[in-house]
């Protein structure tokens, strides 16, 4: 158990330290425009990212927009950015790789209220340049308890489900030893009643061979 448990902490470490990395600035696409952003990796799936970003969000008394693509927050004024201005925050959550699907890449565009437009820009219309809040990299790095946490979680159920998988196929092996043994078994009764039955063809093929020899010492009279 004291393995076990020192097993588990080393995993809660290792989440520690490589759940996420920020990458630093880059461009995300919004409403058919791009836009500056600054970037994050976050060692979870982007299911699970999505997921902690909005769970967050709404702690913080947020929701986003509906409808599909970036999760949209409008208006939104929270110390870590800095409460004397308020944020339209444009989050975007992509699995890392195909090979890497266990981790996702968070864009987040921190524009201030109401500098993004509404919609999709008309033919001919420039898309407006934003400037970040400088506290979004530190932003994005105050999600790490959650991230780690979910990590840690995810570990856990991985390491559940292989368990359970393991038990399975233990307790199909151990029938499969039940219905060998029944086998085996079958096969030493009749391997026993086989010989009872040589003694018995024995015994009758002595006493036919008795029978053949007094039936030849004594002929019929000629």
């Amino acid at each position: 158990m004291k393995h076990f448990t020192l097993m588990m902490s080393l995993f809660f470490i290792a989440g520690s330290l490589f759940s996420q990395t920020y990458s630093g600035p880059g461009t995300l696409s919004y409403n058919g425009s791009k836009y500056a952003c600054d970037i994050i990796e976050f060692g979870i799936p982007a299911s699970e990212a999505e997921s902690v970003i909005k769970d967050r969000m709404k702690a913080l008394g947020y929701l986003p927009e509906k409808g599909k693509g970036p999760m949209v927050f409008k208006n939104v004024r929270i110390s870590e950015l800095g409460e004397d201005q308020a944020y339209d925050l444009v989050f975007d959550v992509s699995r890392k790789s195909r090979k890497e699907s266990d981790r996702s890449i968070v864009s987040l565009i921190s524009a201030k209220a109401g500098e993004l437009p509404a919609g999709k820009l008309k033919r001919g219309e420039q898309a407006p340049t934003i400037v970040n809040s400088p506290k979004a990299p530190a932003f994005l790095g105050s999600f790490n308890t959650a991230v780690v946490q979910k990590a840690y979680e995810l570990d856990i159920l991985a390491m559940a489900k292989d368990l359970e998988k393991s038990q399975k196929e233990l307790d199909n092996l151990v029938k499969e030893q039940s219905k060998i043994e029944k086998k085996i078994q079958d096969a030493q009764d009749d391997l026993k009643k086989n010989q009872r039955e040589q003694e018995t063809v024995k015994a009758q093929i002595e006493s036919q061979k008795k029978q053949l020899e007094e039936k030849k010492a004594t002929p019929p009279n000629q």
